[in-house]
């Protein structure tokens, strides 16, 4: 079609994107701006409820919560035992340190093990840390419960590259010109990253997206 133009043995056409290599060429009678490339996808669903106990925190600050209760309970631990070493006294096990840490997140901690003024006040900050993991998690938690919550729809090319097991393609018939154009050229990740994974079928219908 662009060599038709170009030999001026048609006069015009009706389905041209304007491209630099094209504006050279070709004169266009009017440019009428791209909208924003949209994807259409299945309506959300509802999450499973036997979940809303974990999805009032992202996966980063479970992981931040438990890795938090292990450095502070080792660092108690590691202060009554300078402690012990210097006076004689008993020593705390770690065990009981450990379940000190975890309780005390659950509202039930045991005996408190600290015996030194620093041990008291990293109690005393674990204690306030504590209270405000808590409380942010009991009104996610109500929040959650009270409306469920659904999945989150694919609307960017960066929510469906984030998306372990999905395939994406196009019909060969559509896959030329000024797209082929867009995508072998863009500097941007993502484009490339949809590029490298995408199918070009000959006869399935292949231009929406589609669950592998």
């Amino acid at each position: 079609m662009m060599g038709q133009l170009q030999r001026e043995e048609s006069d015009f056409c009706t389905e041209s994107a304007p491209t630099p290599g094209r504006l050279r060429v070709i004169e266009y009678a009017r440019g009428y701006p791209a909208d924003e490339m949209s994807l259409t996808s299945l309506k959300p669903s509802l999450l499973p409820q036997h979940t809303a106990l974990v999805r009032p925190f992202l996966g980063e600050v479970w992981v931040g919560v438990a890795l938090g209760v292990v450095v502070w309970s080792v660092t108690v631990w590691i202060l009554q035992r300078m402690l012990n070493f210097i006076t004689g006294g008993q020593e705390v096990s770690f065990v009981k340190v450990m379940f000190y840490g975890w309780g005390a997140l659950l509202e039930q901690p045991p005996d408190d093990p600290s015996k030194t003024i620093s041990g008291q006040m990293l109690v005393g900050w674990w204690l306030v840390f504590c209270l405000v993991i808590s409380t942010g998690f009991r009104s996610a938690l109500i929040a959650h419960l009270t409306v469920q919550s659904t999945t989150k729809p694919i609307e960017t090319l960066e929510d469906l590259v984030k998306l372990d097991d999905w395939k994406w393609g196009t019909e060969e018939k559509l896959y030329k010109g000024a797209v082929i154009e867009y995508f072998t050229r863009n500097s941007d990740p993502v484009v490339k990253k949809i590029l490298a994974n995408l199918e070009v079928s000959i006869t399935a219908m292949l231009s929406a997206v589609c669950l592998s």
